[in-house]
């Protein structure tokens, strides 16, 4: 799980979609439950406990970096917004000053 976690992480930097369930937990066969010891459990418990807040901050971290694309493209409709417009301003500039000369 936790060379896949890694992955899915590098995945999330580099700016690719990682799955919703990239939290999930693996089942175990029930061979490998039974050969863990009480200290493995303990510290198994703990990690899922752990996890409870990590999956919701990773959702929470997926809901704000969406809201940060839709600002950004927004921003950038502004922006091209801005550019026709001050093109259009340039021009009747333009005009004015060649119709007063």
């Amino acid at each position: 799980m936790q060379l896949s976690l890694i992955v899915q992480v590098e995945l999330l930097v580099w700016g690719q979609d990682a799955p919703d369930d990239i939290f999930e937990e693996e089942e175990g066969s029930v061979y490998e439950k039974r050969r863990l010891t009480q200290g493995q459990e303990a510290h198994m418990n703990e990690l899922r406990e752990r996890l409870i807040p990590a999956k919701g901050a990773y959702k929470l971290l997926r809901k704000q970096v969406g809201r940060a694309v839709d600002a950004a493209r927004a921003a950038d409709e502004r922006v091209e917004v801005a550019k026709k417009a001050a093109g259009e301003a340039r021009d009747q500039i333009d005009k004015l000053y060649a119709y007063y000369l």
